[in-house]
């Protein structure tokens, strides 16, 4: 037997087979992260409505007139906030979440004692929450945000 030319035959196998786990690998990883875990951007989307709703506050003349016709002068999407998102408006008011008086002056959405809770910030179950103070003329606002919308994983 001759086998002073099988030196290339082999080493064109490994080449091969480092190639096929290569690939192997790649898929692997391709379906972990497309089937991976869920995207939480729910403080974020707090902290954009909250923004949002202190430069229309800004801009605007604040007066009944404002929050009767809040979503227009706003510029908010009324489905978009309804189903994910909550919005509460106090005047005044030194803890506005637990707040259910005369001093409400916007409110939209529910359950804003979970932005009091301390195991909110590790719980991605409870809706986030941004809190903001604002003076306007004298008048304190508090304006409390959340969200609580969940991104569909795919799969």
């Amino acid at each position: 037997m001759n086998r002073k030319g099988d030196t290339g035959n082999q080493l064109i196998s490994l080449t091969y087979i480092f190639l096929m786990v290569l690939i192997a690998f790649g898929i692997t990883a391709g379906i972990f992260i497309f089937f991976g875990a869920e995207y939480q951007f729910k403080q974020v989307d707090s902290d954009s409505l909250n923004l949002k709703v202190v430069n229309c506050l800004r801009e605007n003349p604040v007066d009944d007139g404002l929050f009767k016709d809040f979503y227009s002068k706003c510029g908010i999407n009324k489905d978009v906030v309804g189903n994910y998102s909550k919005i509460k408006i106090c005047v005044g008011s030194e803890n506005c979440a637990g707040e259910e008086s005369d001093k409400v002056k916007f409110v939209v959405g529910s359950d804003f004692q979970s932005c009091e809770f301390l195991g909110v910030g590790g719980n991605n179950n409870f809706a986030k929450c941004t809190k903001n103070v604002v003076e306007f003329k004298g008048s304190s606002y508090q304006i409390v945000t959340g969200s609580n919308q969940i991104l569909r994983r795919v799969g």
